[in-house]
């Protein structure tokens, strides 16, 4: 478990860590910090998938149904996955509005 270390004159903002030196000159800190969704939790990285949809992360366990092994190439989180499923639907009913005759 990796341990947290505190820094003087620090804030931590959603991606960026403010800080300012004894000179009072600030300056920012880019900070990647990916964290499941669900649990709150960023250990077990090697299990934290990243939507390649939205950016958000998940662990495989913490999802429902849990995975089991980290999915090869791109992965979708639950919600990207509900929009790509609804955007195909509206695509097919349009389709066949069109050669039913209801446009």
């Amino acid at each position: 478990m990796s341990q947290m270390t505190e820094l003087p004159n620090c804030s931590f903002t959603t991606s960026y860590l403010k800080c300012s030196d004894s000179h009072s000159s600030n300056f920012l800190l880019q900070v990647d910090l990916y964290v499941c969704l669900l649990c709150g939790s960023g250990n077990d990285e090697d299990r934290l998938l990243l939507c390649d949809g939205c950016d958000d992360s998940y662990h495989t366990f913490c999802l429902i149904p849990p995975l089991h092994d980290v999915p090869k190439g791109d992965w979708r989180c639950p919600q990207c996955l509900a929009q790509v499923i609804q955007q195909t639907v509206k695509v097919r009913l349009k389709v066949i509005f069109y050669f039913v005759g209801f446009f």
